[in-house]
């Protein structure tokens, strides 16, 4: 997903309030108070390449809401500098007395924090995703198996239930993960397997037979080429 100009506006906007007010406030300038003042505008800043960041895989829905606790942690950052920064702003240019050393730990405690904490909510993110793929990957033998399994139950005839056990087990023994290669087999095994139900419903015993067998023939093949691609 293509960065959005809005974050950046939104970003500089921020950074020249922040500025406004700062420099606006009847205070003396003291060195805490420009260390906080550029502190908080790194803060606003980073918020551009955090969220870039957080929407880079933002091509579904289910993406882009995976990415919210990413841009969540940045704000959270944010606020917390920035809370810390007026403080000592506040104290530093009224009383003039302030230790520089202070706001500094402060600041660079922080940023560490936020970097873990990003680095944490994107290793969560990639974590969710993976499983999210792998569930879609088994999610069309899981879907066949169930099916099959519910037509043989709902099978009256023993010589077809025979048969639709067979492939329902053998189904059910294949390799659970889907890929690319396989799609179009995956497709055809599918238009297969509706040709049987038909047949089911037909109460056609031969017909159930020979698209059984070929079920099973297409089946071993899709797994033969499962083997091959690991």
């Amino acid at each position: 997903m293509k960065q959005s100009w809005k974050i950046p506006v939104i970003c500089g906007i921020l950074m020249v309030v922040f500025n406004v007010i700062v420099f606006a406030l009847p205070i003396y300038k003291t060195p805490v108070v420009l260390i906080s003042d550029i502190a908080v505008v790194i803060a606003i800043a980073a918020q551009i390449p955090i969220s870039s960041i957080a929407m880079k895989k933002g091509t579904t829905v289910t993406s882009k809401v995976y990415g919210w606790p990413i841009i969540s942690v940045g704000l959270r950052y944010l606020a917390a500098i920035t809370a810390c920064a007026m403080i000592f702003i506040l104290i530093s240019g009224v009383t003039l007395i302030f230790p520089i050393w202070l706001p500094i730990i402060v600041y660079v405690v922080l940023y560490g924090a936020a970097g873990i904490g990003l680095i944490a909510a994107e290793s969560t993110r990639n974590y969710v995703e993976e499983q999210d793929v792998r569930h879609e990957e088994v999610g069309f033998m899981r879907k066949l198996y169930a099916e099959t399994t519910t037509l043989k139950r709902n099978v009256t005839d023993r010589e077809m239930a025979s048969c639709i056990n067979k492939i329902s087990e053998a189904v059910r023994f294949s390799d659970p993960t889907s890929s690319a290669d396989v799609f179009d087999i995956e497709s055809e095994l599918y238009s297969i397997f509706g040709e049987i139900k038909a047949s089911v419903k037909a109460n056609d015993t031969a017909a159930v037979k020979g698209k059984c067998a070929e079920f099973q023939q297409l089946l071993e093949e899709r797994n033969s080429m499962c083997r091959i691609a690991k």
